[in-house]
């Protein structure tokens, strides 16, 4: 969990700063991996946590297992776009 600035001074604009800033659970799949990534954005009075879960076919990870999703995903579609330029 990483702290970083200070949160708004009312308890109701401190909600509403969760509700916008929190992701409900992505879950999607990338080839044969099933990637669920959720965001979460606590406020206390003096400061603002945020939490981000990432799952990767069940098991726990960190950033770097979307970085790879995003390769994957780069690299089937520019083999898509190849394809298509061939026909």
């Amino acid at each position: 969990m990483c702290i970083f600035f200070t949160p708004p001074t009312i308890a109701g604009e401190r909600r509403r700063y969760e509700k916008a800033h929190s992701r409900e659970l992505l879950d999607f799949s990338v080839d044969d991996l099933r990637v669920m990534w959720e965001q979460i954005v606590e406020c206390s009075c003096k400061n603002v946590y945020y939490k981000s879960i990432i799952m990767m076919n069940g098991v726990n990870k960190d950033i770097r297992a979307i970085k790879k999703c995003l390769r994957v995903i780069a690299a089937s579609a520019s083999d898509a776009m190849r394809k298509a330029a061939v026909l």
